[in-house]
Order: structure tokens, then sequence, then C-alpha cells
């Protein structure tokens, strides 16, 4: 029997995950702002690996985040801080540095490694699924391995917790655009954030969410991030009735190709 049209897709994604699956050293451009609690304190950065050829590179990341924190929000990140270094790795990608900093007894008070595997909830758009489907999809069927509204919610909590030492966490993948820009575009969509500090104001439909992946990471997510960020904007739509936009229409891609803004 022939492989059904969503099971082809599965493996293909299996397929890629494989063949790129190679860490990238930390790289300035892809360290951005995301949030910052004016109560708590607490922020929230995205980017790729903090890794370099020999080692995790914590110094590094922290001296980049604190200027990013200085330039696209004007907050001094302070002295003391904890680190929450949440990875969206899988087991196909080499994070060997990372996993073998925070194995160290020693550096168990500098923070805490946390790995939120994720890349399957864009298998299927939802352009090849039934409308009548949508709501069953968008609420649960799709985040049956990647989990991304729980885990959008768990940021939240951690950053609006206050602490006695400020909590500075950092999501990233490997590349720093495509499982990141879906993890912090689902964040932006849910908690109405545009590019750095709270979007007061300013309401942060999908077109800006969008564009603020691209302006961060230099280029959209891929189709399978993208994927995920459609049904994510359905899933607030359904669960609390917010209208971000047009779910489907703020992006264009080729099955498992290049995307671009707009239809």
């Amino acid at each position: 029997r022939k492989p059904s049209g969503t099971m082809f897709k599965v493996i293909f994604v299996l397929c890629l995950l494989v063949l790129n699956a190679q860490a990238e050293d930390i790289e300035y451009k892809k360290i951005h702002l995301v949030d910052f609690n004016h109560t708590s304190k607490n922020y929230l950065f995205r980017g790729n690996m903090p890794v370099n050829a020999t080692s995790f590179a914590y110094d590094q990341l922290i001296a980049f985040m604190r200027k990013r924190a200085e330039g696209e929000g004007g907050f001094k990140l302070p002295q003391n801080l904890y680190l929450l270094d949440i990875a969206l790795n899988n087991v196909f990608d080499n994070n060997k540095h990372e996993l073998d900093f925070w194995k160290h007894h020693r550096h168990a008070n500098l923070g805490k490694f946390i790995e939120w595997p994720i890349g399957f909830a864009g298998v299927v758009p939802p352009e090849d699924v039934p409308k009548r489907d949508w709501k069953e999809m968008a609420e649960k069927k799709v985040w049956g391995i990647d989990e991304i509204p729980k885990r959008v919610t768990k940021v939240w909590d951690w950053m609006i917790e206050p602490q006695t030492t400020a909590r500075v966490i950092y999501i990233h993948c490997s590349g720093g655009c495509d499982r990141t820009g879906e993890m912090i575009g689902a964040y932006r969509m849910k908690y109405n954030l545009h590019r750095g500090v709270p979007a007061g104001g300013i309401h942060s439909n999908v077109t800006v969410m969008y564009a603020d992946d691209i302006k961060e990471c230099g280029r959209p997510p891929n189709y399978w991030s993208t994927t995920a960020l459609k049904w994510f904007c359905l899933n607030v739509g359904f669960r609390y009735n917010t209208k971000l936009g047009s779910c489907l229409d703020f992006a264009h891609c080729t099955f498992a190709g290049h995307c671009h803004a707009g239809k």
C-alpha cells in the first residue's frame, strides 16, 4: 500500500531534520529581545544555538543579550541573573556542547537547561484540511508532539513570576529562524507583543508577527514553521475569539520550500 500524503510529509520532515542537523556558532544578528516584564523584571530573548567551535558560549551569550536589551529596549540587563536556556532542538541536532555545559554541577547556579523539541505541527497545512475540521485540528490534534500552546503559556508564566534574581529566558533552535520563529511568533500572537517590548496600544496581528520574524531572522520561517504559525493563529481565534487577521493569507509557501509574506 502506498503511503498517505500525510505519512509522506512526516517522512520528508524526518529526512530534512537529518540533513539539516548542523549547529551554527552563536550569532549576534540572530539574538533579539522579545519581551521584558516591568513588574517581575524578567526578560525573554530569541536566537540561535549558543555555542562556538569548542564549547557552550555562556559569556558571549550574556554579552550579546546585554547589548540587545539596551539597544532594542533601553534596559540594562542585571549583573546577577538566572538563565533559562530553552532548546527547541531534537535528536537530529548536534548540541553536544550545550548538553555538556549544563551537565556540569558547577554551572547549576547559572541557570537551567530545558529541552522542548518541536518540528511536527506544520506537517499538514490548514489549506489541505476541510474547514469543518479546523477547530479540532487547531485546538488539539496538531500539537500532539510540539505542545506549543501549553509551552507559550509556560513561558508567559515564567515571565510574570517575580524572582529575587532576574530570570532571563533564551529560546533557540540551531539556526534561530524556523523553530525559534515558530515559538516566538506563537508567543507574540497570544500575548500581543511587538518587537522587543509589550505592545501597549499596538495590536500585534498575524501580519505584524510574521514581519517581526522576518526582520529578526533575515528571512521568513520555513514551510513547516510557517504552517505551524497558521495553525496557532487559528488556535488563538477559536480559543480566545481573538481576531489576528487572515490566518492563511499572511504568508505563502511552496511545499518544503521557501515562504514569503502575503498571498
